[in-house]
């Protein structure tokens, strides 16, 4: 799993090399959004990776608890999750539109998750 360390620690690389605001870090609303990666896994009972690399992406995108960055931040944990667990996703597919998305609600976790699925190096 992604912890918060983690998180932050990503945040704080993509801000290093790209631009962006630096500020605060609102810990409780990222906190938030990692518990309920969490107790999702729990109460739905599910391992599918894509599903949980979804999750990633949309609970953090939606949380809102960086100045800046937080659809990169999401989009590399995310990314980084699958890494994790041995899975590489194709490059250029247009994954920073999709997390534009995935921010405005127009895609969901299971839209996002069979995207995932399909875009994955086998």
């Amino acid at each position: 799993m992604i912890d918060l360390e983690n998180v932050l620690s990503i945040h704080e690389q993509i801000l290093s090399t790209e631009k962006g605001l630096k500020g605060s870090v609102d810990l409780g609303k990222l906190d938030s959004a990692l518990n309920r990666i969490d107790n999702w896994q729990t109460y739905e009972n599910t391992d599918n990776i894509f599903d949980i690399a979804a999750l990633y992406a949309v609970a953090i995108a939606k949380a809102h608890a960086f100045s800046d960055g937080n659809k990169r931040t999401a989009m590399v944990t995310m990314l980084s999750y699958l890494k994790t667990q041995g899975v590489i996703i194709k490059e250029n597919i247009g994954l920073d539109d999709i997390m534009v998305l995935v921010a405005d609600s127009k895609i969901s976790i299971d839209e996002l998750s069979v995207f995932l699925q399909k875009n994955n190096i086998d």
